[in-house]
């Protein structure tokens, strides 16, 4: 057997993996024991991600050309995800009402919860003064 040094959340993620395998064997009839039953896994603190300060943000917009200083911009005020980002259309925008709609059915087709959704963030998002502001 090889010695190998797993980081905590690794081992945790093979050990869920097995237990579902081994749950599948269990409910069929193969095994009748259950050997995760007395298992202590080791503690992990989750990381925290890293950030950039409200200052570098600004310069990374000012820097980039459109259409991605306004894909930018509207990342950092909405913390919507690079997924929904990508999956965003014209039909998506509510000038209107100055909100962005992330997910559901504008998003193709289906009434789908989004992750941000399904997290507590607001699925819609108020949009920029400056494109809302009447004319």
């Amino acid at each position: 057997m090889v010695d190998c040094e797993l980081n905590p959340k690794t081992t945790k993620n093979l050990v869920g993996t097995l237990r579902i395998m081994w749950n599948s064997a269990k409910a069929w009839g193969y095994v009748s024991h259950d050997p995760f039953g007395s298992l202590v896994l080791l503690e992990w603190d989750k990381p925290e991600q890293p950030a950039f300060s409200p200052g570098e943000i600004k310069r990374i917009i000012d820097a980039s050309q459109p259409p991605y200083d306004t894909v930018y911009w509207l990342v950092a005020q909405t913390g919507i995800r690079r997924g929904e980002v990508c999956a965003l259309d014209v039909g998506h925008v509510d000038l209107e009402n100055c909100t962005i709609t992330v997910g559901g059915p504008a998003a193709g087709g289906t009434s789908t919860t989004t992750k941000a959704a399904s997290q507590g963030y607001s699925a819609s998002h108020p949009g920029s003064p400056s494109v809302c502001a009447p004319s």
